[in-house]
């Protein structure tokens, strides 16, 4: 994808459309990105760079160490 800058990754939108079993049936469309959720944590060379855009999760850490 020539438009895309160096370390760009692009994500796509995935659409599902599917039955709840119920009565009377629903019909859902579901619309996301499909992503897996992770967790990193670098400390070193925390200063020095400068980021263009940055997204930060200040919340309670998942492990302890």
């Amino acid at each position: 994808m020539p438009f895309l800058k160096e370390k760009e990754i692009p994500l796509f939108p995935v659409t599902r459309k599917f039955r709840i079993i119920s009565d009377p049936p629903a019909f859902v469309t579901r619309r996301q990105l499909t992503i897996t959720p992770a967790y990193a944590l670098t400390d070193f060379k925390a200063q020095g760079p400068t980021l263009q855009n940055v997204v930060v999760d200040i919340g309670k850490p998942q492990t302890s160490g």
